[in-house]
């Protein structure tokens, strides 16, 4: 169902109409060669301001949470959000058709030249690109640590733990969110019910 809630004075008002989901998933979906987080981040926060970062990281946690491509599950849930099923649907096309068409060409393309040096050089070279674009993506995102109930220091913690657990550790990203989420989710419902003044100091 579409969400009728006030929004921060910091968004604006949402996409006009599912053409605009559309259109604006068809962007982000063009746009993310070797990751779409960044990408997405920047037009439905930055540029579009249909999100505010709190609210941005509060639905990427959601589509993690959830079996499929996560840039696809947002385009879903965002149009859902304005739109309701016409807006999903809207935002599910939008990410998918042009890098469909795109990735069915690269791939008649890589069949034919894959074994060229300049093309292994250029996918190394990618992979180091995008690297850097999900880092930066997760540095801005870092910002919603001060509005955690866990407070920041067990934030850190915690995005510590995911992380070493799943690049050095190599556990399963299932086994990460079960073990490693399922701590925080458990820890930060217990701070929500704490008093206000104990929340705000372990925040400090």
């Amino acid at each position: 169902m579409a969400d009728s809630s006030e929004k921060s004075p910091l968004c604006a008002p949402g996409p006009r109409s599912a053409f605009d989901v559309f259109w604006v998933f068809t962007l982000i979906g063009i746009q993310s060669f070797g990751g779409a987080l960044a990408i997405a981040q920047r037009e439905l926060i930055d540029l579009r301001r249909w999100f505010d970062v709190d609210e941005f990281v509060s639905v990427l946690t959601v589509c993690q949470s959830l079996p499929g491509p996560n840039v696809c599950i947002l385009s879903v849930v965002t149009g859902d959000k304005f739109f309701g099923l016409k807006g999903a649907l809207a935002g599910l096309i939008g990410i998918t058709w042009l890098p469909l068409i795109i990735l069915s060409s690269a791939i008649v393309l890589y069949q034919g030249f894959s074994d060229l040096p300049e093309v292994q050089g250029a996918l190394r070279g990618m992979a180091g690109v995008t690297a850097g674009m999900v880092l930066g993506s997760a540095l801005k995102l870092s910002r919603s640590a001060k509005n955690s109930p866990l407070g920041i220091i067990a934030w850190t913690l915690f995005a510590g733990a995911a992380f070493a657990a799943t690049a050095i550790v190599h556990i399963p990203l299932v086994w990460t969110l079960m073990l490693v989420g399922g701590s925080g989710i458990a820890l930060a419902v217990a701070k929500l019910h704490q008093p206000s003044g104990s929340r705000t100091s372990d925040k400090e």
